[in-house]
């Protein structure tokens, strides 16, 4: 081919010199002959040139590169928020309902402040995502969820979307200026994130109501408590500390590294960050699997550590990344879940495609005076000396993708054994791993954690954990935090509060359900009290119960369900973690029909752990020894003394006798 090309180069040459020569024949003048032939040469290179480009160009616009290493993995994004069912969901509903009560409430008050100057059939409309995004949050808190437990979600709609109407009258009175320029530029445009200057600062008096924190953390735990029996024993309210950590169960994993050139096949596979709820969630470590089972179905995921009814799964019907075995990721504050603080390198494949295995290191906390845990290891998609912490910013360890968790909160399960998952024996990369799984049952019931050894033996020495109950559970053995009946900052707190010289009971969601926070309760048949208070947790209609008999100022200890005997029990600790000591105050007529807008004086007490059994009180027959309380099932309509016999379940609040409803005197 070579020499037919020269060939045709040569005839090629020829031809241009020829033609040149015939061109040039009739110039004499040898400066002439010069510049025509530079000219002439210049002229031929510039054709020569264009066809060669445009040779080029169609040879290799369609020509396929050599492909390159495969890049590093992207971090994973945030999940979506859950998908609304439809215009009947309550949530939806909520948002609805409220944002067109506020927006006729406002658009009525700016008409009537512009008079004449009202532009007609154009509403005045509030904008700013501030409002609208509070108003998300409050429709979807647990406060709402729980109450709506009591309430029909359409009363509890009309109750926020009333309130919040006051805010917006509120907000539109107090502003001054002219054409309420001040609080129009506030509500009609997004992004307006300060609030503004007003007279007589209104967003205090909004900052009182309990509506305002539904979203927030500690939503129904009263602060200040006057205690109309026995004051000098219990000076304030106490409430047991929030458990240390939050767990989700996920098998929503997505893929890290995968290579069939190191040894048997791998597959590492992560939980990345998980969003939820507005909370972010953290493995503990990668999983070192077989590639074949990197890829499953049955997909999902569900609250870890709390009762079925909490759970709140969520199902996928799809084929995704890893294995089908879940694994648990946390949330918590920096006292008991922390970062990586320092790594060590124990694994790279150097025959690509690229990846290292950091462990990171045990962590011992100056200020907390406690250790910090690793309980797995992680995959870097590439070959970077740097550690993971450096990585992913060394100032700002909270980026990395697994959390170290107190020592305090895990149990060493290490004498359960080891089953073999994978190695890369045969690999021929420097260097040996290993993965291993424990065989403790809980551990492959939501860890699963991969344990890597830099060897083949057996490890024996290798330290796995698994998390404590306590992680999840306030237990009796933790410290009680006590509140005192000083005022405190209610926007720090967002107190659930009513009947006291503090605040009025218009600012209370307990004063509009009618469900008291402290109070006596006295037994319509035999006059026997029973002394209620609020348990303090983040249920709305949860108390705890003590005993005063007749004519005396003393209470007894706390009283509870005793479990499958359904018996009561007495002499119990204040304990609002357990489901035995807390009881429901359900509202009833006068002929013992449940009452959901509680418009009458009488209440059912109900056990929490058991709801088929209710409070009763039976007179010790001889008439000399004390009320006998004992849980029993409510008597059926059909038994000839059906009126008697509920007036032994039937409980009068004394205290809405005289029309001060739930105020405490």
């Amino acid at each position: 081919m070579f020499v037919v090309y020269f060939g045709l180069g040569i005839v090629a040459s020829i031809f241009i010199v020829y033609f040149g020569l015939q061109l040039s024949k009739e110039i004499y003048h040898p400066t002439l002959i010069t510049f025509f032939w530079i000219l002439y040469l210049a002229s031929v290179l510039t054709i020569i040139n264009v066809i060669a480009t445009g040779a080029f160009y169609n040879i290799l616009r369609l020509k396929r590169g050599i492909p390159g290493d495969q890049g590093r993995i992207g971090d994973k994004g945030d999940f979506g928020e859950t998908g609304v069912c439809d215009v009947q969901c309550d949530s939806k509903v909520c948002i609805v309902t409220i944002m067109d009560s506020i927006n006729k409430t406002y658009s009525e008050l700016i008409t009537k402040a512009l008079g004449k100057n009202a532009i007609v059939n154009e509403p005045a409309v509030i904008n700013n995502s501030e409002i609208t995004n509070k108003i998300k949050l409050i429709c979807k808190s647990v406060a709402y969820k729980e109450i709506s437990k009591i309430k029909a979600p359409k009363l509890i709609n009309d109750y926020v979307a009333d309130i919040y109407s006051k805010w917006i009258k509120l907000l539109v009175d107090s502003d001054k200026s002219s054409g309420k320029k001040v609080i129009r530029d506030y509500l009609e445009t997004d992004g307006m994130d300060d609030f503004p200057d007003l007279p007589g600062d209104p967003f205090k008096e909004i900052e009182k109501y309990d509506v305002y924190y539904w979203g927030s953390d500690r939503i129904f735990h009263p602060r200040v408590i006057e205690y109309c029996s026995d004051p000098k024993e219990y000076t304030g309210l106490t409430q047991l500390p929030p458990a240390p950590l939050e767990g989700l169960l996920t098998n929503l994993y997505g893929k890290v590294f995968e290579a069939g050139n190191v040894g048997t096949p791998l597959t590492v596979s992560r939980i990345a960050p998980l969003n939820f709820n507005f909370k972010t969630y953290y493995s503990l470590g990668d999983i070192f699997t077989n590639t074949n089972i990197a890829r499953s179905d049955g997909k999902f995921i569900e609250k870890y550590a709390v009762p079925d009814s909490e759970k709140e799964r969520s199902e996928f019907n799809f084929v995704g990344e890893g294995p089908k075995f879940p694994t648990v990721v946390l949330n918590g504050s920096p006292k008991y879940l922390k970062p990586p603080q320092d790594w060590i390198k124990i694994w790279r494949n150097r025959r690509g495609p690229p990846v290292t295995v950091w462990q990171p290191l045990d962590y011992y906390d100056n200020t907390l005076k406690k250790w910090f845990r690793a309980c797995g290891c992680l995959a870097m998609p590439n070959w970077d000396d740097n550690n993971p912490r450096q990585q992913y910013g060394f100032n700002n360890p909270d980026a990395q993708p697994i959390r170290l968790v107190a020592d305090e909160l895990l149990e060493e399960v290490t004498k359960d054994g080891y089953t073999f998952l994978w190695n890369d024996k045969g690999s021929r990369v420097n260097g040996d791993l290993a993965s291993w799984k424990n065989n403790n049952q809980e551990y492959r019931d939501y860890m699963n954690i991969s344990t890597l050894v830099t060897n083949y033996n057996y490890p024996s020495n290798v330290k796995s954990y698994i998390l404590k109950k306590q992680a999840f559970f306030v237990t009796d053995e933790m410290q009680p935090l006590n509140f005192s009946h000083e005022l405190v900052d209610e926007k720090k707190y967002g107190i659930a509060f009513h009947g006291s010289p503090y605040r009025s009971a218009k600012y209370s969601v307990f004063a509009w359900l009618k469900l008291p926070l402290e109070v006596q309760l006295t037994n319509s048949a035999n006059s026997y009290k029973i002394y209620v208070k609020h348990s303090g947790l983040n249920k709305v209609n949860s108390y705890m119960l003590r005993k005063q008999y007749a004519n005396k100022t003393e209470l007894t200890t706390y009283m509870g369900s005793n479990g499958e005997k359904k018996e009561l029990s007495e002499d119990n600790k204040f304990n609002p973690s357990n489901i035995k000591l807390i009881w429901q105050i359900l509202c009833i007529d006068k002929n013992g029909n449940l009452d959901r807008d509680c418009n009458s004086t009488f209440y059912f007490i109900r056990s929490g752990a058991d709801t088929k059994l209710y409070l009763k009180v039976e007179v010790d027959k001889t008439g000399k020894g004390d009320p006998y309380y004992i849980l029993s099932k409510l008597p059926s309509k059909n038994n000839p003394n059906y009126e008697k016999l509920m007036k032994e379940y039937i409980w009068y609040n004394p205290l809405l006798s005289s029309g001060a409803k739930l105020e405490m005197k």
